[in-house]
């Protein structure tokens, strides 16, 4: 718009972060922008930085990371106390399970949800790839490494987190607020990803301003 358009250009999603500019041209096959990002967030990793710190823990970039810090949580004096608290406990709190799901399965390289050829939603569980994924994370659930709010006995993850029932959670970005305390100091990382680097992905979420012509 000659008088309230937007400082930029196209070239640079006009100062938005690319991904979630692209989100508002999405109606249509010729990709025309309806929606511009307004209250937007992503999922990021919550830690216990105290812990980390004191036992010198690398922040976990992989999945494969996260699992290893969360075996050596398992032979800390906290995890013992914790149990001896008779606390329900983990190694990472998964606090948006649909979110985790949605992020997982494409990680892996799978399909959840799609469009035929005519435009009609389906359903798209059933591949080999989304097999793998629940079947690694069921596998890693059963041992500890994984938890949710209903294995941890909360209303959510965070309220784990903030209890040391585990030392990492998953959770939005403008959640954080939610998962600090005065307890611990909360670090704040990426997402985790498959440590073979293929895959990428974390979920975008939040609401956009629809554009409208009188």
């Amino acid at each position: 718009h000659a008088e309230y358009g937007l400082e930029g250009s196209a070239a640079d999603s006009y100062g938005y972060i690319d991904r979630f500019w692209a989100e508002g041209s999405i109606y249509d096959k010729e990709g025309t922008i309806y929606s511009i990002p307004f209250n937007k967030s992503t999922e990021v990793l919550f830690y216990n930085k105290n812990l980390f710190d004191k036992y010198s823990w690398d922040v976990p970039a992989t999945w494969e990371d996260v699992i290893d810090i969360c075996n050596k949580w398992k032979q800390t004096t906290e995890y013992q106390k914790a149990l001896n608290d008779g606390k329900k406990v983990g190694g990472i709190g998964i606090d948006s399970e649909a979110n985790f799901f949605i992020t997982f399965i494409q990680q892996w390289g799978g399909k959840y949800t799609g469009f035929d050829a005519n435009g009609k939603g389906q359903y798209l569980f059933n591949n080999a790839q989304s097999k793998e994924a629940i079947g690694w994370f069921a596998n890693n659930f059963n041992q500890g490494i994984f938890g949710t709010a209903q294995k941890f006995g909360t209303d959510y993850s965070s309220d784990a987190f903030k209890a040391m029932q585990c030392i990492m959670t998953t959770g939005s970005s403008a959640g954080a607020s939610y998962n600090t305390t005065s307890t611990f100091e909360t670090g704040v990382a990426e997402y985790p990803q498959r440590a073979d680097g293929q895959n990428k992905n974390v979920i975008q979420q939040g609401t956009n301003v629809c554009l409208f012509e009188r």
